[in-house]
């Protein structure tokens, strides 16, 4: 389970960093 949770934790924050990345490029527009 703990690692189910570390998997999740993870995608979650590759979703973040996508969209933190988009954002910025929009913001440089």
């Amino acid at each position: 389970k703990v690692n189910e949770k570390a998997e999740v934790t993870i995608r979650h924050a590759d979703l973040m960093g996508v969209f933190c990345i988009l954002s910025g490029s929009l913001n440089q527009k």
